[in-house]
């Protein structure tokens, strides 16, 4: 999952200013450790037929950096899925879905079911536990 911490709008804004900067980062994101082909798990790649995409030596499968991702099929580009992603987890208060899809101009439906898929991957799968000194904003337990 992309990871935003430490970034401010002004970061935000600078660091990613068009769609190369967003499949740039998410190349070194996903290919981090190492290439592995998913169709026959050999280990050595060229360059893909589109930027960022990365193509099996043994088996010729082309495998694009948005490919199994949350930004597969993307039905938007990539430059505003990021600024989505940015917005829903770094916004203090949360951010409505129909607030998103005006700030953002995207139909509501497709903010909706992009919100669905970027709930889902930030998800605890309770492997890291929360420790030390742990803030709470506007937290109530138990009844009157």
């Amino acid at each position: 999952m992309i990871n935003f911490e430490g970034f401010d709008d002004r970061t935000f804004y600078s660091t990613f200013q068009k769609e190369e900067d967003c499949l740039e980062y998410l190349s070194t994101l996903k290919w981090s450790d190492h290439y592995k082909c998913r169709k026959c798990e050999h280990t050595k790649y060229m360059k893909g037929k589109k930027l960022h995409s990365r193509r099996c030596q043994k088996c010729k499968y082309d495998e694009s950096v948005t490919a199994h991702t949350l930004f597969h099929k993307l039905k938007f580009s990539i430059l505003t899925a990021f600024e989505f992603i940015f917005k829903v987890s770094c916004d203090k208060k949360g951010m409505s879905t129909l607030t998103l899809s005006e700030k953002l101009s995207l139909s509501y439906q497709s903010c909706l079911n992009f919100r669905r898929k970027v709930q889902y991957a930030m998800q605890s799968s309770l492997q890291h536990p929360l420790k030390g000194y742990v803030e709470v904003d506007e937290f109530a337990v138990g009844g009157y």
